[in-house]
């Protein structure tokens, strides 16, 4: 079995379930908050906030008393809101793929919803500015590299006298994967430093945190591409569990901005 660090605790500190997958955008606008059609819109009344708008992969649907919800005043202020949730009304059709489908990733739909402020978490644009935001970015890529790592036990248990051509790619899965436990352990113990300290430069912990997510979905994705190739027609077809976690894997990893996390890091030595 492939061994990657145990990764629980930063996985804890971005487990929101609800929160919106705004992670790592270059810039905090309202548009791209709203990219995918997703995001709820607030507007200030006379007896508290009015909620408008669409939530997707919205996981454990249908399944939560209570979430985390961030909204938005307009392009440049959101709110953080603990809303009850369980009388939303939750659409199980729009998510037409197979992968991730036992996260029960739903849309939910928010119309005129009244909400007292008490419910507001924290101060004005305190979800984005938080400290532990960047963190609990890495927490999903340890969650990356987690499946990565499961999509590797898998290849390796169908391997029965391979050929040369087969070591050389479970090789590379193999260097793969312990790049990504690497990046991940390195940066756990840098943030874990930063956010001690007295002075947390989010800087810092943006860039430290944007790192190991860029090497871990890059490790991720060679991992994938390997998988294809090791598994063939047949093992994609006929192996129900390896099947499985490449499509779950192939989709979660996807929520990296690739661009945006690669754009952000090479202008920080131009600032």
């Amino acid at each position: 079995m492939i061994k990657v660090p145990d990764f629980d605790a930063l996985y804890r500190a971005n487990s929101d379930p609800w929160a919106v997958s705004s992670s790592f955008y270059e810039q905090r606008k309202l548009d791209l908050v709203l990219s995918q059609r997703t995001g709820v819109a607030a507007t200030w009344t006379g007896d508290g906030l009015l909620l408008d708008g669409t939530i997707r992969f919205a996981s454990g649907a249908g399944l939560l008393d209570r979430a985390l919800v961030p909204v938005w005043l307009d392009a440049e202020t959101h709110l953080l809101l603990d809303l009850a949730v369980s009388e939303l009304p939750v659409d199980t059709r729009q998510w037409t793929t197979a992968a991730m489908e036992v996260s029960q990733s739903h849309t939910v739909t928010i119309n005129c919803m009244r909400v007292d402020p008490i419910v507001q978490v924290g101060p004005v644009n305190f979800y984005l500015s938080r400290p532990g935001f960047f963190p609990g970015g890495v927490g999903v890529a340890a969650c990356w590299a987690g499946g990565a790592a499961r999509v590797a036990d898998l290849l390796f248990a169908r391997m029965i006298d391979p050929p040369p051509s087969m070591l050389l790619r479970l090789g590379r899965v193999r260097a793969q994967l312990a790049a990504a436990g690497a990046a991940v352990t390195m940066a756990a113990q840098r943030l874990t430093t930063v956010l001690a300290g007295p002075e947390k430069d989010l800087t810092v912990i943006q860039a430290v945190s944007t790192e190991a997510r860029v090497v871990v979905a890059d490790a991720v994705h060679t991992v994938l591409e390997e998988a294809h190739r090791v598994a063939g027609p047949a093992g994609l077809a006929y192996d129900e569990d390896l099947t499985r976690a490449v499509h779950d894997l192939s989709l979660y990893v996807l929520q990296q901005n690739a661009d945006a996390d690669h754009k952000f890091l090479g202008a920080l030595d131009l600032r």
